[in-house]
């Protein structure tokens, strides 16, 4: 492995466990924190996105449009964190 493949995959592990804990936090919130890390899930993906809108389109009808997840993060706003 050289050295560029082996930074990439460093980064990525550090990412990944990064992800992991900020998945953690936002389950200790509760139902609202556990729907952000569902949105998070399915904004990750374009084929999970896609299956997304189809299961839109199945409930409310064919010429309905799914509108864009938003997902939720961390506001700062002078000095006071926000969530």
């Amino acid at each position: 492995m050289d050295a560029d493949a082996f930074e990439i995959e460093i980064n990525s592990h550090r990412k990944l466990h990064h992800e992991s804990e900020e998945l953690e936090a936002w389950h200790q919130k509760g139902p609202l924190g556990k729907l952000h890390n569902i949105i998070s899930w399915i904004s990750r993906s374009p084929q999970r996105r896609d299956q997304f809108e189809e299961k839109v389109q199945q409930v409310l009808g064919p010429n309905t449009k799914a509108s864009a997840l938003i997902q939720g993060n961390t506001t700062r706003w002078g000095g006071i964190i926000t969530h």
